[in-house]
């Protein structure tokens, strides 16, 4: 039995996708489905002829749109016209066919069709860019509504994402499955699964204790995000010199490099402050085993993840981080509250993003070492099932698949 599995980019490249793809299909793999792989990237001739016709007129109109070929409809019928000539061919003996996306989907099959996604078009128009969609990209949102419509159901990463979508189309097609942790298979040496499935931390004993008698309380931070998130970084290293004299402060930066911060901070801010320890680690790939160690040293040796986005922020990544026993500092953004409903065990809300608001939430979370170990061990337990394991048992039963490709721990 197999699984016909589609992507926009590469599925076996960890980088795509938060790891996403890459990490499911290995867990597909491990149970022993044979899975074919469809690349469903866009054709080059085609976006650079829409590029330069239809793309540049609506370039013109609407300056601040984020209608793209991936958008349009030209990449929409290759796609799906990809898809269908994909589940001709290889639907003998196949399970289901999963797509990593919930734009695209074949307009007949014979096997069920799973989508996964995080959320829709509709909602990053209107909650992430705060505004109405224009014309092009409400025939984007409808194409993708009928999408999901004809999908057998739609995986989301997020409980609120998959609400929207079945109040969007009248019907319940959409399902949350969990947010696993997206760690890399090589880590298995620092995170194991126990006999029930739950993810635990080798290093969970040896944490060291923070402080030492009359010194100050040494405190790991840790920011996660790429230029985008460049916003809540400036928070941060705003408010590090107000703490440098309670605290012993070392601050790990990834996702950006020194030249890309320093070009964004306004005057007075500086990467450095006397007494404060900031390390620039830039992107760090998972793919290249040198940087995915250094990612899981910073991931180690944090204390606290700071997340100082208002509307969103690195969930994938604070998951990850909260795995090796890291709290976390975090404006309660909707999603986050969804997936966590027990997240004042763990996290110290961060009620505005403003510097007043950042240095209070960090003296809370440490006003303590016996009370930050408790967050963290409370961080840890918040995510000890949250694995592609979980998921995929999920994902089986979902797909109503026979009783024989079901774990026995289940």
């Amino acid at each position: 039995m197999h699984i016909i599995f589609a992507c926009d980019e590469n599925p076996r490249d960890i980088n795509t996708w938060s790891n996403i793809p890459y990490l499911l299909l290995s867990e597909l793999e491990a149970r022993g489905f044979e899975v074919t792989t469809i690349d469903l990237r866009e054709h080059r001739l085609m976006k650079l002829l829409w590029r330069l016709t239809a793309g540049f007129v609506h370039r013109l109109l609407h300056p601040d749109s984020s209608y793209s070929f991936f958008r349009s409809f030209p990449h929409s019928f290759l796609t799906t016209s990809k898809l269908e000539r994909a589940l001709k061919r290889h639907r003998e003996g196949a399970a289901f066919m999963i797509n990593m996306s919930i734009s695209h989907s074949p307009r007949q099959a014979s096997i069920p069709v799973v989508l996964i996604s995080d959320w829709t078009y509709a909602h990053y128009i209107e909650s992430f860019l705060a505004r109405e969609p224009n014309r092009a990209e409400r025939s984007t949102i409808a194409r993708d509504r009928a999408v999901m419509a004809r999908a057998s159901w739609v995986v989301t990463l997020f409980p609120c994402s998959a609400d929207r979508i079945n109040r969007d189309l009248g019907v319940k097609r959409a399902v949350f499955l969990g947010h696993p942790v997206n760690r890399h298979p090589a880590t298995r040496n620092c995170h194991t699964e126990d006999a029930t499935g739950s993810l635990i931390s080798a290093h969970d004993t040896n944490r060291q204790d923070l402080s030492s008698q009359g010194q100050p309380m040494l405190l790991n931070l840790l920011f996660v995000g790429r230029p985008k998130y460049l916003e809540g970084l400036r928070l941060l290293l705003a408010v590090l010199p107000h703490l440098r004299h309670r605290y012993c402060l070392r601050l790990d930066v990834i996702g950006m490099n020194r030249d890309e911060v320093v070009a964004g901070l306004p005057t007075g801010v500086s990467v450095t402050s006397d007494g404060v320890g900031v390390r620039f680690l830039g992107y760090l790939s998972k793919a290249d085993e040198d940087q995915r160690q250094a990612y899981d040293e910073a991931l180690k040796r944090a204390d606290l993840f700071i997340s100082a986005t208002p509307t969103w922020g690195p969930f994938s990544a604070m998951v990850e981080a909260m795995s090796w026993r890291t709290a976390v500092v975090t404006p309660l953004y909707e999603e986050f509250v969804a997936v966590f409903e027990d997240y004042p065990r763990f996290t110290i809300p961060l009620m505005r993003c403003s510097e007043a608001a950042m240095i209070e939430a960090i003296c809370e979370a440490a006003s303590s070492p016996a009370h930050l170990k408790k967050l963290q061990d409370a961080a840890a337990g918040a995510v000890a099932q949250s694995t592609w394991t979980r998921f995929v048992d999920r994902l089986i039963a979902q797909a109503a698949l026979p009783a024989t490709l079901l774990p026995d721990a289940e």
